[in-house]
């Protein structure tokens, strides 16, 4: 039961605030510590692997698969670096230039019952260029458009 006495000319803020954490515990639901969870790691068998493609409008900057598999909680050691050729546009203002090497990084963030958060980022050797997020889920293609008509795309992957 909340019981809201008049603080001040401002009660619902005052209710608001005492709510908050109560709130925010009751919508976030992280992974148990005994609920295996997806990782992407060296260790993992190849029965499952999670595609990834980077695109910028309809050319394929990056593509390739990544192991994964059901595990534990610290089982996660999956990273990726690759090149990608500059005269890129970042942010709406940060232009590369054309004799630039872009240098691309994947890495998981965290995992859990449905899929893998990934962190994304482009740099030159100057500075950090983007760094964003991307969701992938293991049962469905999901794609984030990073940064104007360039576009991750995570998708299920069954090796033959």
């Amino acid at each position: 039961m909340l019981i809201v006495k008049k603080m001040g000319r401002h009660p619902l803020l005052v209710a608001a605030l005492l709510t908050a954490p109560a709130l925010a515990q009751q919508t976030s639901s992280p992974a148990k510590p005994s609920e295996p969870i997806w990782s992407w790691s060296k260790q993992c068998d190849t029965r499952r692997e999670l595609g990834v493609s980077i695109r910028l409008k309809n050319k394929i900057l990056y593509e390739d698969v990544i192991p994964i598999c059901l595990g534990d909680h610290g089982a996660k050691d999956g990273h990726v670096e690759f090149h990608i050729s500059g005269n890129q546009l970042f942010e709406g203002e940060l232009r590369t230039h054309p004799n630039d090497v872009l240098q691309g990084e994947i890495w998981e963030i965290a995992g859990d019952a449905d899929g893998l958060t990934l962190g994304i980022s482009f740099a030159n050797s100057k500075q950090v260029l983007k760094k964003t997020t991307h969701t992938a889920r293991m049962d469905r293609k999901t794609s984030t458009e990073i940064d104007k008509d360039l576009i991750v795309s995570t998708y299920p992957h069954y090796p033959h």
